[in-house]
């Protein structure tokens, strides 16, 4: 008699908002968090979709604009209202019978989730659940979502293929996870947009990140850097290289290509020397190897209304580029020889990152932008190429699978209809040096 094959071994669960009926508690915790420090309070629908992600992302992707050194404290004060709540909290209706009747059935139970070990494990046994799970794994002993790093774990533990498991969660990030862990061979994608700051999308703790887990997936075959950026902040600009000449380090193996859309200027094209090669398109526009601080002076307007400034300093230079005092000559030269080193900096990565490749050209290095068939000629990139070319013609596996996290709409209007408002109002009143 012919019996029908299972299409799926074992089922994967995320945990909270699908086994335990925890959203609106920890939506709660991570409004009260911020309540508690006058941090932003962000939306429910913000703060209900990073859950899923790991703590510390999650926070810190519901307040983007805060200091990072107040990170700490914010995972403090969550965790103490979340403790607080966490014996109230209970299963979804049906579901322990529902997991029963699938073990008994003889189906396999994981789960993946973006809560801590001994935050599972306290769960597990609250509800008396430790046995009904073949294997779990948390979001800090492996790569968070939605990486496909827990799914594959357990693939590898339980002896189970992945195009045998089922991911069955509720958020965009279980989705993520489980069509990139069910992609099997493939080419990582991680992608820098717009400018590269501590609080935008390109970031050196999330582009960092997005390319530790491509680099660390055994099913990539290689690494594209997608860089569409005019620049930005050059201590990220320079964590991101940093991070990838660590990688290329430990996975000699695994080549990594970096692929230009429609500009790679200062602080992108700093990241992008990092790369074994350097594709563009004919009209991309790359170089601006310089850096730059920019700000405003209001004297002039002062004196016309009549208003004085009163800056009381402690230290000759701690009033140094205040937009509403006259600018002192030795204060800019010493800005003028900060900007130079940066600048030295800039050119030594470059060269090192191009080598003998780089022609000898004096213009590269004055801050000038090139297209991408005059950035070729002068040795700044390699050659012309996109993302599915390299995933196709030269890693020969089609497929891509993209490996950074992406704000969703939530998170984008409020950056730029919220705390963003006040950040960018200071931004244009005080100076920064940034590689653009």
């Amino acid at each position: 008699m012919k019996t029908n094959e299972r299409r799926y071994e074992l089922i994967v669960w995320d945990w909270d908002g699908t086994i335990m009926d925890s959203t609106p508690t920890i939506v709660q915790c991570i409004q009260q968090a911020c309540r508690d420090l006058d941090f932003p309070v962000p939306e429910d629908s913000i703060a209900s979709y990073v859950i899923g992600l790991g703590i510390h992302d999650s926070l810190r992707r519901v307040v983007p604009t805060i200091d990072p050194k107040h990170f700490p404290t914010l995972v403090d004060r969550f965790r103490y209202h979340y403790l607080a709540k966490d014996h109230e909290l209970d299963l979804f209706q049906g579901m322990r019978d529902l997991l029963e009747n699938l073990r008994n059935q003889g189906f396999m139970l994981g789960v993946a989730t973006g809560k801590p070990r001994r935050g599972l494990d306290r769960s597990l046994i609250h509800h008396r659940l430790e046995h009904v799970f073949h294997g779990t794994r948390t979001a800090d002993e492996s790569f968070a979502k939605p990486h496909p790093g827990m799914l594959l774990d357990l693939s590898d533990r339980l002896g189970v293929p992945v195009r045998k498991m089922l991911m069955i969660g509720d958020t965009t990030h279980d989705l993520q996870m489980a069509q990139s862990g069910s992609s099997g061979k493939h080419t990582a994608l991680v992608s820098i947009e717009g400018e590269i700051s501590p609080n935008s999308v390109a970031n050196a703790l999330d582009i960092n990140s997005a390319l530790s887990a491509a680099f660390e997936s055994k099913e990539a075959t290689g690494v594209v850097l997608r860089i569409n950026s005019p620049g930005g902040s050059p201590v990220q600009a320079g964590m991101i290289n940093d991070e990838i000449k660590r990688l290329r380090g430990l996975h000699p193996e695994k080549p990594f290509y970096v692929v230009v859309e429609d500009v790679c200027a200062s602080g992108g094209y700093y990241v992008a020397v990092a790369g074994d090669k350097i594709l563009v398109d004919k009209a991309s526009i790359v170089g601006s190897i310089g850096v730059i601080m920019g700000g405003f002076g209001f004297t002039g307007l002062m004196d016309k209304m009549g208003i004085s400034r009163r800056l009381i300093t402690a230290g000759s230079d701690k009033g140094m580029l205040d937009p509403f005092s006259k600018e002192n000559p030795k204060q800019v030269e010493m800005v003028k020889k900060m900007l130079d080193e940066i600048h030295q900096q800039f050119i030594t990565v470059v060269k090192e990152g191009r080598g003998e490749r780089l022609k000898n050209d004096p213009d590269i290095f004055s801050g000038r932008v090139w297209n991408g068939e005059q950035a070729v000629q002068l040795g700044l990139v390699d050659g012309y190429g996109t993302v599915d070319s390299v995933a196709r013609d030269i890693l020969k596996t089609p497929d891509v699978v993209e490996y950074t996290l992406k704000e969703n709409f939530a998170e984008r209007v409020a950056k730029r209809f919220g705390a963003e408002t006040g950040a960018a109002i200071s931004k244009a009143l005080t100076r920064s040096a940034e590689m653009r």
